[in-house]
């Protein structure tokens, strides 16, 4: 649908067969596995070269997807399957006396966030949602085709009126042809946004449901009820900054997200300080470099733990990522922790905290003092602890770097003290 509102007018050239239509598919089906293996190869993560058949298929090097991509997209799914029995019961759960359950509380700076991406308040937006859902069915069709005007007077029709920005919510959320379907410069928006193998894409039907289908004064527009809910849906997970601020155009969404990142961020670092005390080290967390001798450039260590009786000091960085899904999200992420030194001009993540472990061990007299240990007995350690699975714990190549990676529900196995005397 993307291609074809930007390639294929509505007007003119040849019809469309049931044969076009499969060969279509087909061509769109060896795009989209060309570009994944593509980026398989970019990033480093297939073994060996791309080998065509003599009767021109293609035979890529699929080492990569058994060893790592596939362990964790399993992982990942039986993950969320346990997850949602575990909390299935909540839904029903009512307090005793209760005759319903107590209305969430919606920060209003996520509210206001929302009114200035999308030109329409939260509330009014799910109210939208359920009248498309609810015009649908009666008319019998799985979408609407209405007029941008049809559209935008139900948009703002009734008491909406004085709280829709009609523009707004028409930009952000119709997804409109464009000159060229993969432009090098589209316009508020990057290449990536059209790569259909990507998620999380600026100018997807994920992001933007509705889809207008030529260029006339008055276009044409289909409202599919069932995407415009994913969108909604996806639009809550913006509550705890879990979409990427490149999917948004304005600034009250990158403040939202930026102020949600640094309040979680720093959540997470007590989260696993409490959690390493609880097992029975010493810990401390968001340790400014400045306090242990390094300079104010370096940051700080997110958590620091050690143990009495003990030489070693785990300087652990921890992290709230983004699920990653496709191969090229995953040799992205694995290109940010895997990588010591720059990419694209800039520090790697990693480097950033391998620079921190180099001033520790250069100039541990301030980590010495602080842990109550000889400078000369320590032994400094690294980890990466992460909120989730990451594929950097499903490859050999983060324990180069670091000497321990887990997630946090590992956190107690990880890092368990062996009884006296083991």
């Amino acid at each position: 649908a993307e291609m074809a509102i930007c390639a294929s007018p509505t007007t003119g050239g040849t019809p469309c067969g049931q044969i076009d239509l499969d060969l279509l598919i087909a061509d769109v089906v060896i795009m989209l596995e060309c570009a994944g293996q593509c980026d398989a190869h970019h990033y480093g993560l297939s073994e060996g070269p791309l080998v065509v058949a003599g009767n021109g298929a293609f035979e890529f090097d699929l080492g990569f997807l058994h060893a790592l991509h596939l362990p964790y997209l399993y992982a990942q799914g039986e993950r969320a399957f346990r997850d949602a029995a575990d909390d299935y019961a909540d839904a029903f759960e009512r307090r005793a006396g209760d005759d319903a359950a107590p209305a969430p509380v919606i920060d209003p700076e996520f509210e206001a966030a929302i009114l200035a991406e999308f030109g329409i308040g939260l509330e009014d937006l799910v109210a939208l949602e359920w009248e498309m859902a609810e015009a649908a069915l009666t008319s019998g069709s799985p979408f609407l085709g209405l007029r941008k005007s049809e559209l935008l007077a139900r948009v703002s029709e009734g008491d909406r009126a004085a709280r829709v920005d009609r523009d707004r919510f028409y930009q952000s959320l119709v997804l409109r042809p464009r000159p060229v379907w993969n432009e090098d410069k589209p316009q508020g928006a990057l290449a990536k946004d059209w790569h259909p193998w990507r998620v999380n894409r600026k100018l997807s039907l994920m992001r933007r449901p509705m889809i207008q289908i030529d260029e006339g004064d008055d276009p044409e527009v289909l409202i599919f009820p069932a995407l415009l809910a994913r969108t909604v849906r996806r639009a809550f997970q913006l509550i705890d900054a879990r979409l990427p601020s490149t999917m948004f155009d304005t600034r009250a969404v990158d403040r939202w997200l930026g102020k949600v990142v640094d309040e979680r961020g720093h959540a997470f670092n007590i989260r696993v300080r409490d959690a390493l005390r609880g097992l029975g080290y010493q810990a401390e967390a968001d340790v400014l470099m400045t306090r242990l001798g390094g300079d104010k450039a370096l940051g700080d260590i997110d958590v620091l733990a050690w143990r009495p009786g003990t030489s070693e000091v785990w300087a652990i960085e921890c992290k709230r990522l983004l699920i990653d899904r496709t191969v090229g999200e995953i040799g992205e992420r694995l290109a940010d922790y895997t990588t010591p030194g720059k990419r694209n001009g800039k520090r790697t993540l990693i480097q950033k905290h391998l620079d921190r472990l180099d001033c520790l061990r250069v100039r541990p007299d301030g980590l010495a003092k602080l842990v109550g240990l000889p400078a000369a007995e320590m032994v400094v350690r690294a980890a990466l602890v992460t909120d989730a699975l990451v594929p950097m714990q499903f490859t050999g190549r983060m324990l180069d770097l670091v000497d321990r990676v887990c997630e946090f529900r590992s956190l107690a196995d990880a890092f368990a003290i062996a009884p006296a005397g083991d």
